[in-house]
């Protein structure tokens, strides 16, 4: 029997998830793919806003300026080149962070049955071929994208209620984000289990404590520049052990192994 205040309690799986990972080094290799593939996009995206973001910013102000060299627009000028560039690389760690999971999304499948198979003793053949596993994985990690996008957008129009608009919009689009990082990383060991999409959006739903509690943390997580792109293996890792041990189904049957 589960209760809200034991389930708001989950946020400390993603310290399970790190130390199960520590403890069972074989896992590496399966975690080394993601932090591969996020490093490659992250030298990528600095090496162009660094050898290219004078010229954008030059683009936008620079040109005004040269016409207009009156000291107040050059000290703007100035003032605001480190605000433009601080912008710009945020921007592009959270968009390497939605294209990691696009492109990790073979990889995160795979760590997931690698971490359930140790946590749990039983092997998983998926019943699609090598590159029909990878097309399905990423195809199906686009359609939730698309889904939390539209989630996002739902309660946009309660930003344009006058003096409080934007305060509730922020709480409320908090809320669904919460929900959207818990359900992402609990939809690997549940994709296994092959339960229908409806289902799993409706038993994570009815466990407001696990999305508060486990989804807050990954919450305050993702707001961390880069750390939320390097932490990915231990976010996969520590959702297929909550999956098992909170929610899935016939879980008295399940033999967890002792952890060695």
């Amino acid at each position: 029997m589960f209760t809200p205040i034991k389930d708001s309690l989950s946020f400390i799986y993603f310290l399970k998830g790190a130390a199960f990972l520590l403890k069972n080094k074989k896992l590496f290799k399966y975690a080394i793919f993601q932090i591969t593939i996020a490093t490659i996009l992250l030298v990528i995206a600095f090496f162009f806003i660094f050898s290219n973001g004078i010229g954008w910013y030059d683009s936008l102000l620079g040109s005004w300026v040269a016409e207009n060299s009156a000291w107040y627009l050059i000290t703007l000028y100035y003032t605001f080149v480190l605000p433009f560039f601080l912008i710009i690389i945020v921007l592009s760690l959270f968009l390497i962070m939605i294209l990691s999971a696009v492109i990790n999304a073979p990889f995160n499948t795979l760590l997931s049955e690698k971490v359930e198979e140790v946590y749990t003793g039983k092997k998983f053949k998926s019943p699609l071929s090598f590159f029909g596993q990878i097309k399905h994985d990423v195809l199906y990690e686009l359609k939730k994208l698309l889904f939390f996008i539209i989630l996002l957008i739902i309660p946009l129009p309660l930003w344009f209620i006058p003096v409080i608009g934007g305060a509730i919009y922020t709480v409320v689009s908090s809320i669904i984000l919460m929900y959207t990082l818990t359900f992402d990383f609990l939809d690997y060991p549940m994709e296994r289990d092959m339960l229908d999409l409806k289902h799993r959006r409706m038993m994570i739903l009815k466990r407001p404590g696990i999305w508060i509690g486990y989804g807050g943390i990954m919450f305050f997580i993702f707001l961390i520049p880069l750390l939320n792109i390097l932490v990915w293996p231990i976010l996969i890792t520590s959702g297929t052990l909550l999956y098992i041990d909170k929610l899935k189904i016939n879980n008295d049957e399940i033999e967890i192994l002792p952890e060695k």
